[in-house]
């Protein structure tokens, strides 16, 4: 590369960027505890900009219907009181869900508290009963190891304060701040979200504009499809999930129902970890008849919902092998925590629809070439 290239590259802006990335890196290396703590504190604001884009999405159809229906006033005054109406509407409707399920968690929160009490007072009788029964096959330095481990496990369970646990995260005052913010955040969405798409075009360059506008249209495309396909998966799992647990007379089948549904928001791993609680408490309150008909079922509504909703749901839009959404949600889990797993699945389908659009965009010159070479006569 001569000189004149070289100057070319290196402007004063490239090279004020690389500055500020080198200097960042720098910082971030030999301040490693307030960059975790700056870190950890983003994730709050990350973690509320999620659930209000997220709700955004959801909620969108339902303004644009109320925006096509009202009659009066432009199309600005038009969206932003559609956008208000669904905002409060989707309030009430929580509200209320929340009103009718309140008072039947706590009691089952409450049940699970005594239960897993009950069942760690007799825990250690448990494993001296199994060990007896093993004990040509187990080794002596394991049997003891298992024992100790046992009372040990029984002494926090005996100890541990579950309702007051979680009364403290329900009630700590920067997530009520959060909650609060989410519903003003989804109404600046609802009203302002394709003037900000369109916006941040305004800062590629204008060769690049059109091709940034078809891939953030693609992107968005993706993200929407993939948001509302995880909401029905969610409520469909969660409706069979408590059906199951009803049928099954587990005492907290909805508490375990609700987790259950959640729990598709993170694919193919959340589903197996809320199986685990399932068919534990199950197993605790019902024996192991009934926990293993349970485990036969969710496993096989697993399956169902895998092979057969999953894709009708969400179409083509993800097109995601398994391993790659494993491996996805892993490295992301690492790296950000539960809040990465929880992104894992639609940054990684945004990304290959940016890495699809880039070779698209190094193919076409070549194309382009060819049909534009005149003919040899």
């Amino acid at each position: 590369m001569n000189t004149q290239a070289l100057s070319q590259f290196w402007t004063w802006r490239r090279v004020l960027w690389y500055t500020l990335i080198i200097g960042i890196v720098i910082f971030a290396v030999y301040k490693q505890s307030l960059a975790l703590y700056v870190l950890e504190r983003a994730m709050h604001v990350v973690v509320t900009l999620l659930l209000a884009t997220a709700a955004a999405y959801v909620l969108n159809p339902v303004t644009a219907r109320l925006t096509r229906a009202l009659r009066w006033g432009s199309e600005r005054s038009r969206r932003t009181l559609a956008a208000l109406i669904t905002v409060l509407l989707a309030i009430a409707v929580l509200a209320g869900l929340i009103a009718l399920t309140a008072v039947p968690i706590v009691t089952e929160l409450r049940d699970l508290g005594t239960s897993l009490q009950d069942w760690a007072k007799t825990l250690p009788s448990i494993v001296n009963r199994w060990m007896e029964s093993y004990t040509r096959i187990v080794p002596p330095g394991l049997a003891d190891t298992i024992e100790q481990q046992a009372s040990a496990l029984a002494s926090s369970l005996l100890q541990a304060d579950y309702f007051s646990a979680v009364k403290s995260v329900l009630t700590h005052g920067w997530y009520v701040v959060e909650l609060l913010l989410i519903p003003v955040l989804c109404f600046h969405l609802l009203r302002d979200g394709r003037a900000l798409r369109r916006g941040m075009l305004d800062y590629v360059p204008q060769k690049h504009r059109e091709a940034a506008r078809v891939l953030s249209e693609d992107i968005h495309g993706v993200l929407k499809a993939y948001v509302r396909g995880i909401l029905v998966l969610c409520l469909l799992f969660g409706a069979t999930t408590t059906l199951l647990l009803y049928f099954a007379h587990t005492r907290i089948y909805l508490t375990l129902g609700i987790l259950a549904g959640l729990s598709w928001a993170i694919p193919i791993i959340g589903p197996v970890v809320a199986g685990v609680f399932v068919v534990g408490v199950t197993l605790l309150q019902s024996g192991l008849h009934t926990a293993l008909i349970v485990l036969i079922v969710y496993v096989g509504l697993n399956i169902l919902d895998s092979k057969l909703v999953t894709p009708f749901v969400l179409g083509d839009a993800m097109r995601l092998h398994p391993v790659t959404v494993i491996t996805a949600m892993l490295l992301s889990g690492q790296l950000l925590g539960p809040v990465g797993m929880l992104v894992a699945v639609p940054v990684t389908a945004a990304g290959k629809v940016i890495w699809l659009r880039y070779l698209e965009s190094r193919d076409l010159p070549e194309t382009e070439d060819k049909e534009t070479e005149p003919a040899v006569s």
